[in-house]
């Protein structure tokens, strides 16, 4: 999702690797990745990387309520962790991080099972 958010491969796999033992370094099982080696880390990860571009990262819980004074236009995207949905879900508990970037004023879904960035008409429907 980093990649997606920014329009570009920032980051290849080994370095999405190098980061997670970094954080938890001589672990067999390290808890920052999938232990499939599918691409799937934690936010840990995701935050490390993103600070590492130079961007600043702000957390948001959705047990919390949304700050009302953000201001979408001056962010680079957001992105968003989800249960994902279909029949493995239903067997084994998975979540997805889902980009949209703001690009020239516009968000766009950038998630990784859709082709090509789809724009969002307005900030509601984002």
């Amino acid at each position: 999702c980093v990649n997606n958010l920014l329009q570009e491969e920032a980051f290849k796999k080994r370095e999405f690797d190098e980061i997670c033992y970094e954080l938890t370094p001589g672990w067999f099982r390290n808890p920052h990745r999938s232990i499939f080696g599918t691409g799937n880390y934690d936010v840990n990860v995701i935050m490390r990387a993103l600070k590492m571009k130079g961007y600043t990262v702000k957390w948001f819980d959705k047990r919390k309520s949304l700050d009302s004074d953000i201001d979408y236009d001056s962010l680079t995207g957001l992105i968003v962790n989800q249960n994902k949905t279909g029949l493995l879900s239903k067997i084994w508990a998975s979540r997805h991080w889902i980009a949209y970037p703001n690009i020239d004023g516009v968000y766009y879904d950038a998630n990784s099972t859709v082709r090509k960035p789809n724009p969002f008409k307005s900030l509601d429907e984002l």
